[in-house]
């Protein structure tokens, strides 16, 4: 049963959690560290899609006003530790696409463009320690 959520404090990320939170009568621990990658704002989809897809592709590429992919991961990497190593034994982390695809990359060692192109929205994932620094992660329910 899941006993703790943390959520990214940007608001579509609490509206997505909102109905499971009401239906577990769960409180909603907010972590700065889940929020969206930080970078300018692009009006036009397809320079928003492809400014993504080159930060993907490249972790260390730096767009003005970014976070490289590298940074997100660390700091997203850092929530997950975070609750890997807490007292919790189901705690659920609700962040967003970007965010969470190039930090899975982390794990399955891929650059994360794959699975955010395929994502639905809500994704939901099961990350599992399976020894002191493995994880395992998969896809449990597709949006």
């Amino acid at each position: 049963m899941v006993d703790g959520i943390v959520s990214s404090p940007y608001r579509r990320a609490i509206d997505t959690i909102a109905p499971f939170v009401a239906a577990s009568a769960r409180e909603i621990a907010l972590d700065e560290r889940l929020r969206e990658r930080e970078g300018t704002f692009l009006a036009a989809i397809a320079d928003h899609i492809a400014a993504a897809e080159a930060c993907f592709t490249d972790h260390s590429l730096c767009l003005e006003g970014s976070e490289t992919g590298f940074e997100t991961q660390e700091r997203a990497w850092a929530a997950i530790e975070g609750m890997l190593q807490s007292s919790y034994a189901l705690p659920v982390l609700v962040s967003h696409g970007q965010l969470l695809s190039s930090t899975l990359a982390r794990i399955d060692g891929t650059t994360g463009l794959g699975r955010w192109r395929s994502m639905t929205t809500p994704d939901v994932f099961l990350l599992e320690s399976v020894e002191p620094s493995t994880c395992r992660v998969q896809q449990v329910w597709p949006g």
